[in-house]
């Protein structure tokens, strides 16, 4: 008897109707994939309902301690279970203490479905392994560490004709040399819809501008997420470039000059980062807000909820209220880590100015430290 099959004689079990099945097996897979791992042993059917969870991003590749017999051993796996290989949406990639030609080998599986890949080499020889991967048609999103010394990371994305949509780069500390070093190519052949950069430690010596991302061209991005990079030279982005993005995210400090919103007519979603103290740094990009605006979303990263009071979302109440934000539609967000009971009732207490005219909501970000 199938486990969908439904008699009088035998009632069908709760855990054998496959939807609410499914529905527990991807509840698994977003916050434990070491249980997700035990629940797909428990029977067969629990198995062809978890393998495209437990594929979809196959975390064993994260591990900092793989090496080549784990990744020829996953290889083997997706080639005698061919069928596994369309289930596999996200790999990450780690030079580590693997060959070239294990990462040549898992490169030529054939993904179908791959749309991102995340991307942690140092070396020419086996990024250029990499290209099969690259070249996917299905493929939208890569994520890759950037270092002066490796500029080949935009020479090649640039030289290739990929599909990527949204690149997001890890770097040490920005530095000019990581463009090219030829002549500049007149055609930039790939246009990014959203970039990512996320630097470890920058200085005002090393600020970023849009022609050291050449021959990338973000003349037509739609977002920008910036992570501890504030020395970013506004005013040399293009009009046409703040004209098209829709979303800024900043995390970590804020510009010192501060940034004008105004300029960013048609941006719709806001992120930033709530310290301890609210910085005179926010009081002034939110002041530059004006009407009329597009931005229906604001959303406030809390670096550490335990240490900011009342004082502080008394503050950001007073400033947000003084913004001219629409009352039917824009809506104010938290994100904190789970685990802070009564965060939601203190925040909304503190903004009775606020509450009269958006609507406030928490948004918890899960973090599952088995997975790091």
């Amino acid at each position: 008897m199938s486990p969908a099959t439904i008699t009088s004689d035998h009632p069908l079990n709760p855990l054998e109707i496959p939807e609410l099945l499914d529905h527990c097996i991807g509840f698994l897979a977003a916050i434990s994939p070491r249980d997700l791992v035990s629940a797909s042993l428990v029977a067969h059917f629990w198995l062809d309902i978890g393998q495209p969870y437990l594929y979809r991003a196959p975390h064993v590749l994260c591990n900092i301690c793989y090496n080549d017999d784990v990744l020829i051993k996953f290889c083997t796996t997706l080639t005698v279970s061919a069928h596994l290989v369309h289930y596999v949406r996200s790999l990450t990639l780690l030079e580590g203490n693997v060959s070239s030609a294990a990462i040549g080998r898992i490169s030529n599986l054939g993904f179908t479905r791959l749309e991102s890949l995340s991307l942690s080499i140092q070396n020419s020889r086996f990024f250029q392994k990499v290209t099969p991967l690259l070249m996917l048609t299905s493929l939208r999103r890569i994520k890759s560490d950037l270092h002066p010394r490796f500029p080949f990371v935009l020479h090649v994305l640039a030289s290739l004709s990929l599909t990527i949509e949204h690149l997001d780069l890890q770097c040490a500390r920005w530095d000019r040399r990581v463009t090219l070093n030829a002549a500049p190519s007149s055609n930039p052949s790939l246009q990014l819809k959203s970039l990512s950069l996320t630097i470890a430690s920058s200085d005002k010596q090393q600020s970023f501008e849009p022609s050291v991302m050449h021959p990338l061209d973000i003349s037509y991005l739609k977002g920008l997420a910036l992570s501890n990079a504030p020395w970013i030279s506004w005013d040399t982005i293009p009009q046409q470039t703040k004209d098209a993005l829709r979303l800024l995210d900043f995390s970590g400090n804020l510009p010192p000059d501060g940034i004008d919103l105004s300029s960013f007519p048609n941006l719709v979603v806001l992120r930033t980062t709530l310290q301890r103290v609210v910085p005179n740094r926010l009081r002034r990009m939110l002041a530059t807000i004006c009407s009329p605006n597009r931005i229906h979303t604001i959303v406030f990263k809390l670096a550490d909820p335990l240490r900011i009071g009342s004082e502080e979302y008394t503050q950001l109440d007073s400033i947000l209220s003084s913004v001219p934000l629409s009352s039917s539609s824009c809506v104010i967000e938290f994100e904190a880590r789970p685990g802070f009971e009564g965060l939601e009732s203190k925040i909304s207490r503190c903004f009775p100015s606020l509450v009269s005219r958006n609507m406030v909501r928490l948004i918890f970000i899960i973090v599952d430290s088995s997975v790091l």
